[in-house]
Formats: C-alpha cells, structure tokens, sequence
C-alpha cells in the first residue's frame, strides 16, 4: 500500500491508502483518445481467446506497474473492444482499488453481477451466489 498524505479541498489531511481506497474507476474510455497502447491491447485480447485456457478455471491475466502508467485505460480498452464483448456471454467492470478485505470484495462482485447488495451474507453465501448468476456462461469481469 502506498504512503503519503495529501489535503483535500477542505484542508483536511488523508492518507493515501484513503485515497486509494476511495478511488473508482469505470469501463468508459474514448479509444479514439488513445494512443500507442494498441500493441498491448492485442496481446490481452490473444490471451483471452487462446483456446489452450480452459473455460472451466478462472484465468487472470495480470496488468502490473507503476502508477500513472496506463493499466486501467488498457484494461478499459480490452474490455470495451468490440471481440471481447462478443466472445464473452457476459462482460463486467467491477472496481476493486487496493482492498485487502476479501469479503468487500466479493461484496462489489456480488452487487455487480445481481444488481442487489449482498446484505447480511456470510462470505459462503455470497461466493455461491455469485457462481449462481455466472454459471454456464462465457464471462469477462
């Protein structure tokens, strides 16, 4: 997690990993506004299709580096590419910053893929309701 303190428009004193934890993203990029990160679009996108992962294990592609880079507009552009959203039965942003709390987590999964907030839902409970509402389905989130 990273350090610091910034000031917000108040003059109140945050940290970062507050910052970061309030930090949310959406799937809405203009690609037209993008430059020079097809190369590393089509190498994702290859990945995804490649026929040798098995639809039945959850395969993650990982998208690392130093901040300011770019990660979340190439996972954007992937995600809003045309293929993707064809090939896959369904497509998910789900925003997740630095969280190191798994139930949180499911939580935003959850709310993603029912559209309804998880509730009083033991962590059990939410992972089989989310595989429930992907089952048999191609899924990207």
């Amino acid at each position: 997690m990273r350090t610091g303190c910034y000031t917000d428009d108040h003059g109140s004193q945050h940290s970062v990993a507050h910052l970061l934890k309030k930090r949310e993203t959406s799937s809405f990029v203009k690609a037209e506004d993008i430059v020079g990160r097809q190369d590393d679009k089509n190498v994702i996108i290859e990945m995804l299709f490649d026929p040798s992962y098995d639809a039945e294990r959850v395969t993650v592609i990982p998208i690392v580096g130093f901040g300011r880079l770019g990660k979340t507009t190439l996972a954007q552009l992937v995600f809003n590419d045309k293929s993707v959203r064809q090939h896959f039965d369904l497509t998910k942003w789900v925003c997740v910053p630095e969280v190191d709390n798994q139930k949180a987590v499911l939580e935003k999964l959850y709310g993603c893929f029912t559209g309804e907030e998880s509730g009083n839902r033991s962590v059990n409970q939410i992972k089989l309701q989310i595989q429930d509402s992907i089952k048999n389905n191609k899924y990207f989130p």
